[in-house]
């Protein structure tokens, strides 16, 4: 009589094993793949609004391309965040921009959010 296994049972099949593939894998692998690129989009945000961060403290030249280019690439990430604090908006003086930091951390609590709403209905929170 042929005994049945699970597949992440480890042992090997022989020619008296049938192994059944009980299908579970299949979700949580969806689930994981969905976490993982949400991460990635925040990751490469958090990313980017730290660069503008440093780059703000460190007083970069606007002059530099390097530094426009991140400056535009970050603008619309941040603009939304721009006056709650009532600060000045964007200046060219080296310093803390507080809406940067805000915006990252909006952003990570909002990528934390995603992925347990996702995990959530795929049933497995």
């Amino acid at each position: 009589m042929a005994r049945v296994v699970e597949d992440n049972d480890t042992r090997a099949a022989d020619g008296g094993t049938t192994v059944v593939n009980t299908g579970g894998t299949a979700q949580p692998v969806a689930v994981d793949r969905a976490s993982q690129i949400v991460w990635l989009i925040v990751g490469v945000i958090e990313t980017l609004l730290a660069l503008r961060l440093i780059l703000r403290l460190l007083g970069a030249s606007t002059a530099s391309a390097f530094v426009q280019f991140i400056y535009a690439l970050s603008r619309p990430l941040v603009s939304p965040f721009f006056g709650i604090f009532n600060l000045q908006i964007e200046n060219e003086l080296p310093g803390l921009e507080v809406a940067t930091l805000f915006a990252m951390l909006v952003y990570a609590l909002a990528g934390y959010l995603i992925v347990a709403a996702i995990k959530a209905v795929r049933g497995r929170a």
